[in-house]
């Protein structure tokens, strides 16, 4: 009896390692496949590695047009930049020239307006005065056409003389 003993425990552990086989088999067929496993995990890093890899290359491409641009921009300010200065160096001096001018004008039209203001306050002064004397001239005559109005049986009686002595 003791003859099969080491047969019955080589089958024994013959049958355990199919059974260990065959869990490392599935655990095994689940990692390796692409749905739930690390054959999916591998897929899908491999996709977005791609996906990364295709952003990466469209923004250095988009980052080289950019410093195209911003080469082309840099080189026409430089170019541009003496006309610029020239500009607002020539519109410092127009300033300083507006300013002088201005400062002529206001001794030129403090030294010739004043007295032509003065003249011409004189003359307002002097036609003010001629309308007033016209206005009483008017009331004055006025007030004669009204006595001579209220009396113009007499005019008319005269008129009628003199008429017929012509």
């Amino acid at each position: 009896m003791y003859t099969y003993i080491p047969d019955i425990l080589l089958l024994l552990v013959s049958a355990i390692t199919c059974l260990y086989c065959l869990v490392l088999s599935r655990r095994l067929k689940k990692l390796q496949s692409l749905e739930g496993g690390l054959g999916g995990s591998i897929v899908e890093l491999t996709q977005a590695l791609a996906s990364t890899s295709e952003a990466a290359k469209q923004a250095r491409l988009s980052t080289e047009e950019n410093i195209s641009v911003l080469r082309t921009l840099l080189h026409e300010a430089q170019e541009t930049t003496p006309q610029i200065e020239a500009r607002i160096e020539s519109l410092r001096y127009a300033r300083i020239s507006a300013k002088a001018a201005q400062a002529e004008l206001d001794d030129v039209l403090t030294s010739q307006l004043k007295p032509e203001l003065q003249n011409a306050r004189n003359a307002s002064e002097s036609l003010l005065e001629i309308v007033r004397e016209v206005a009483d001239f008017k009331r004055s005559t006025k007030n004669n056409n009204t006595r001579k109005i209220k009396q113009p049986s007499l005019t008319k009686e005269t008129s009628l003389t003199k008429d017929k002595a012509a």
